[in-house]
């Protein structure tokens, strides 16, 4: 039973949102704690109080305009998150239903949510494993044929869209305004492109390691080189910037990128992830 209320949350709770996540003994957070206000503003968080204190949060983001993810969810205590996680999840669906979404989506590595996100109704749509490479050398790889590789600019956010609607399906795509936020966020960020854009991938390093967040190629021209030419140059921008380690995430049925990462020495390390998946009724 509920012994507290839940809200969306507005630009006055966001200081306290933030306290709760550095305080929160469970806690999960896919952005920066600064991205929150933005989150807020698009009414996309919400926040569970219970004697005027915020005591749990959950925060969406925008994939494409039929996808959001859970971004951040942090509950002050075990209980916390057994009162408030169901209402808040109720809350934001029906947001995200006055938005014209599809479904609500969670990947991550936090066990204690995604048990719970499981029993509240969502389902595993497919699973996501790990690569790890270590060293310095990348494969000297040329396309069949003559790309450019270049780092986009706002004007190529659409076509890049477009590259990556065609190469993945509704529930893994990236929206227009989730690829210009990684365009700011991420140290390397490339395209390949000879009459039109046709692939790109982006990443970020921190600390001697870097993580490969996408790679995108169009359906018509996999199977060119152009995956392999992107990647060479993502690891090798990567180790100018001093990364050793680099890891990637691909669908667990993807024998086609798992081949390609495979051959650049990546290996499969830990456990598949699930991603869970939650329709929403409009």
């Amino acid at each position: 039973m509920l012994s507290g209320t839940v809200q969306r949350a507005v630009a006055a709770d966001v200081e306290d949102i933030e306290w709760l996540f550095y305080e929160a003994r469970l806690r999960f957070l896919r952005r920066w704690l600064s991205d929150l206000a933005e989150c807020a503003e698009n009414h996309l968080l919400f926040a569970g109080l219970r004697r005027g204190q915020v005591r749990a949060a959950l925060a969406c983001s925008q994939q494409n305009p039929e996808v959001y993810n859970i971004c951040g969810a942090a509950f002050l205590e075990e209980e916390d998150a057994e009162s408030f996680l169901a209402p808040l999840l109720q809350l934001a669906m029906g947001r995200l239903a006055e938005l014209g979404a599809a479904m609500l989506t969670y990947v991550g590595t936090e066990d204690w949510l995604a048990r719970r996100l499981s029993s509240a109704g969502f389902t595993i749509a497919e699973s996501v494993v790990t690569l790890l490479r270590a060293g310095a050398d990348v494969p000297p790889l040329q396309p069949d044929s003559p790309i450019r590789i270049r780092r986009p600019d706002e004007a190529d956010i659409a076509a890049i869209a477009r590259v990556d609607k065609e190469a993945f399906p509704t529930e893994w795509h990236y929206g227009e305004s989730a690829l210009r936020r990684a365009l700011h966020a991420n140290d390397v960020f490339l395209l390949a492109e000879d009459v039109g854009i046709i692939g790109y991938a982006y990443g970020d390093v921190q600390a001697g390691s870097a993580h490969l967040t996408r790679l995108a190629i169009h359906p018509d021209r996999q199977g060119h080189g152009v995956g392999a030419a992107l990647l060479a140059e993502a690891m090798r921008q990567f180790q100018e910037r001093g990364a050793w380690w680099i890891t990637l995430n691909t669908q667990r049925g993807n024998a086609i990128s798992q081949r390609l990462y495979q051959r650049f020495g990546f290996q499969p390390i830990g456990q598949s992830v699930p991603l869970l998946v939650q329709r929403i009724r409009r």
